[in-house]
């Protein structure tokens, strides 16, 4: 789990401070004692060879992967993209997709259509369309 605290441009307004106590993720408990990082460098333009996103329908019928943007969709430094939300397949009811980042993959020819490619880090992001 990360945490990144950005000072901003706002003059006055770039003093911020983050108090960890302790945290529960998925079982898992962390004390206070979590590694620092110290003499971050602030980077604007990621690269994006080798990195797709997956979004996985998680609610209603036809539940699975949706739609995979592989890296010429991708926008560097912030990782994001535009999709169509009809290629989605929302339901009127509301529906809840998974957002997943895949590092270090290739395309290669006659693999099926929305095959996630490369390491994926699961559930970047939750979104409900309504």
């Amino acid at each position: 789990m990360s945490l990144i605290v950005d000072q901003g441009s706002v003059p006055g307004l770039n003093n911020q401070k983050v108090t960890f106590l302790d945290g529960n993720v998925n079982g898992i408990t962390a004390a206070s004692t979590l590694e620092t990082v110290t003499n971050p460098q602030r980077t604007f333009d990621l690269p994006t060879t080798g990195v797709s996103m997956v979004i996985t329908k998680l609610t209603g019928s036809g539940t699975g992967v949706v739609k995979v943007i592989l890296n010429p969709g991708i926008n560097g430094g912030e990782y994001r993209t535009q999709v169509n939300v009809n290629e989605l397949f929302p339901e009127p009811d509301g529906t809840t997709y998974s957002i997943d980042l895949c590092l270090s993959g290739a395309a290669s020819p006659g693999l099926p259509p929305n095959t996630p490619i490369g390491i994926c880090i699961p559930t970047q992001a939750i979104m409900t369309l309504l």
